[in-house]
């Protein structure tokens, strides 16, 4: 089959059976079939993650987050299934607990989970009050703390045999306490360990009930504070008895390029005949973070690589391969510029013949956003979380052979059956070639010209406004605007000079790029009002958003999620700490030293030095810990007369996710927004229509200051 064949034909698959597992799969958003989603359905969606395969390939162990609007908590909670089909329901293990997470960022951790040798429990790292332990989970609620008592555990390993833990530790809780008292009382040494980007000075990084002190580390990386080096001490597991678990190898051989640290991965078929393999051809680099590898196979010592176009890419498009000793191929799941579209496709190294396996529906993860784990393998299958733009996420397992998908779980089941814009997946090239993916969700109602909100930069699986939600498309287009997810490819953009950099601010242009084309390209269609456009952003694209309006005038509002990198008080509020992302960044887009700016480039490039030439309004929604990073532009645009609001969410990193309150305020509040500064008439109910007028009461004043 030649190369195309394989790009456009459609694998027929076989009917998904939906398991009837009781744990209240129907128990999650409220609403009725039929009805459209609300902005606390999208909030309490839940998801699956850490997939792990127990040693004799049994069982599949994941755990399952819950947020919760009215606890305003996210719980945690483990389940195993059986996959020998003795029971396709999954069991509850041990107690919900709060997830870990990442400090500075608020990422939440992938679970740490090892099975015990006997597959009949499940150790894992678990938030409990005030300490991090590992816990002994089985079916129901038993659950054991069988490590950790004074000091937090940082990570764990079972040691063959089963008797032993070896633990990652550090200080005591009681030595950490103890210093954070001396320091509260002789005073903040204001030293590189500081983060000044909008946190408490102390008591800053909340751990279940104990706050600690959040402080940049030697390394550049973010911890808690006075927590001294890391100590590995190994003890012996509490009521594991003598005799020793038989260990059956799991059948978990999965590649993933996802690692930047290990340049080349192999994995051997079970005859031992062949081996399949990553190899890097091109290292990670500043701003595209992903290394390029390409597929190859070695037999009777010899190197065959693989031509297809789903054998090579960036570990972005080429996510993960398994090998299948059924068929003898090598299975890729590959992804091409960040479409977030996940297809399967098949290489025999022994006779070259390529195939498709399973065309693409959505996404296929481990269920991690940030971590990039592989689907775990076990037997023919692939267990992997699939989700799409209106499909939540599910837990599925696909037949490597076949394609064929079987749905496991379905904990969204109610969500997923609401009703939905029309939705359609789209893909374009700017003025210089580039390609460019996205989602494109309609109203329900009426043909256009709509008006479009743009959300960025990633738009994988469920859509709920962007790489992280702040302006969901599913509820934009109840209020009759039309909603463009776009994602960003790193690559794009990425262009060096003579000096290695890349060009200032390429890769946010080529962004804004991508943004002019499809505008106009739906305006030819008469789809959207190329007048009537806002865009959306959180991290990268917040810089996008606030460099697109103080630098075009494509757009009438924005609404940005955190502090921006692109002005000089964020070098100023970074540099007295060590050499942290946010400073380091600066470097990586090629700009100077505020301080040493003798070329006055950041007159050009600054949106709050700007300011005056910005005729958007915009709504700024950062979380606390780096609001200080959104201030000069915030104040910049009050003293211009310019339309801005600004309002910070306390207790929150990076990514939002520790009060589901806070985000049901933050996305109601950036689609009240968009609806009153791109709908021609005001909201019609009482509340959003007082608020809409008092935000356009901010632009009115702006015009009579200009005209005056």
């Amino acid at each position: 089959m030649d190369e195309a064949t394989v790009r456009t034909r459609f694998s027929i698959l076989t009917a998904v059976l939906i398991s009837s597992a009781a744990i209240c799969q129907d128990a999650g958003p409220g609403g009725s079939a039929g009805t459209a989603p609300s902005v606390r359905d999208l909030i309490e969606m839940r998801s699956i993650d850490s997939l792990v395969v127990s040693p004799n390939g049994r069982r599949l162990a994941f755990r399952l987050l819950s947020p919760s609007v009215r606890t305003d908590k996210v719980v945690a909670r483990w389940y195993w299934i059986s996959l020998d089909g003795a029971s396709s329901q999954p069991v509850p293990l041990g107690l919900p607990c709060e997830p870990i997470r990442d400090p500075m960022s608020d990422t939440i951790l992938d679970g740490q989970a090892q099975w015990s040798g006997t597959g009949k429990s499940l150790y894992v790292l678990a938030l409990s009050g005030d300490r991090v332990a590992v816990h002994e989970i089985t079916p129901g609620e038993h659950d054991r703390v069988v490590a950790g008592g004074a000091a937090d555990v940082d990570a764990f390993d079972i040691l063959p045999g089963g008797h032993r833990i070896r633990l990652t530790m550090r200080a005591t809780r009681a030595a950490i306490d103890a210093a954070q008292a001396r320091e509260a009382r002789e005073g903040i040494h204001f030293d590189r360990a500081v983060s000044a980007e909008g946190s408490r000075l102390t008591r800053n990084l909340r751990i279940g009930t104990r706050w600690a002190t959040m402080r940049y580390l030697a390394d550049g990386r973010v911890g808690e504070g006075f927590a001294g080096a890391k100590r590995t001490v190994v003890r012996s597991i509490p009521g594991s008895g003598r005799s020793s678990p038989v260990s059956v190898p799991a059948d978990t051989a999965i590649l993933s390029g996802a690692d930047p640290h290990v340049p080349d991965q192999h994995l051997r078929s079970r005859d031992g005949k062949w081996t399949i393999g990553l190899v890097q051809t091109e290292p990670a680099k500043p701003f595209l973070f992903e290394p390029g590898y390409r597929l190859v196979s070695r037999h009777n010592g010899t190197t065959t690589p693989c031509d297809a176009f789903f054998c090579s890419g960036r570990s972005s498009a080429l996510r993960e391969i398994a090998y299948d000793d059924r068929t003898g191929e090598a299975v890729v799941a590959y992804e091409p510029d960040y479409s977030a579209r996940t297809a399967l496709y098949g290489w025999n190294p022994g006779t070259g013949h390529i195939r498709t396996i399973r065309e693409t529906d959505g996404s296929l993860t481990a269920g991690s956003s940030y971590s990039a784990q592989p689907c775990p393998k076990a037997g023919g299958f692939l267990w992997c979380v699939a989700s799409g733009p209106v499909t939540p996420p599910r837990l599925v397992r696909i037949d490597m052979a076949t394609g064929a998908t079987q749905i496991i779980f379905d904990p969204n089941r109610s969500l997923a059956a609401r009703r939905y814009g029309r939705t359609s997946f789209l893909s374009w090239k700017d003025e210089q070639g580039n390609p460019f993916t996205g989602v494109l969700v309609l109203p329900v109602e009426g043909t256009g010209p709509f008006p479009l909100a743009i959300t960025s930069y990633r738009c994988r699986g469920f859509l709920r406004g962007g790489i992280v939600p702040l302006a969901p498309e599913h509820i934009l287009t109840q209020h009759g605007i039309a909603a463009l997810c776009v994602n960003h490819d790193n690559a794009v953009g990425y262009v060096e000079g003579p000096d290695g950099k890349v060009e200032t601010l390429a890769p946010h242009k080529a962004a804004i790029s991508s943004y002019r084309t499809i505008i106009a390209q739906l305006a030819a269609k008469g789809l959207v009002d190329p007048d009537r456009v806002g865009l959306s952003g959180h991290s990268f694209s917040s810089m996008v958003a606030a460099y697109a309006i103080s630098h075009t005038d494509l757009f009438r509002t924005a609404v940005i999620g955190t502090g921006i990198t692109i002005d000089p008080a964020t070098f100023m509020f970074s540099e007295p700490t060590t050499d942290s992302w946010r400073k380091g960044i600066l470097n990586v887009l090629n700009m100077p030293n505020p301080f040493d700016d003798t070329d006055h480039r950041w007159s050009d490039v600054s949106p709050a030095l700007n300011a005056s030439r910005i005729h958007a309004s915009l709504l700024i929604q950062p979380p606390e810990n780096e609001y200080l990073l959104a201030l000069q532009l915030f104040a910049a645009m009050r003293h211009a007369g310019k339309a801005v609001e600004m309002y910070v969410y306390p207790d929150e990193g990076h990514l939002m996710t520790r009060h589901p309150v806070h985000q049901l305020y933050r996305l109601t509040r950036s689609v009240d927004w968009f609806s009153c500064w791109l709908n021609d008439r005001d909201p019609r109910s009482g509340a959003q229509r007082r608020q809409c007028l008092d935000w356009k009461k901010l632009d009115r004043d702006r015009q009579t200051k200009a005209s005056g």
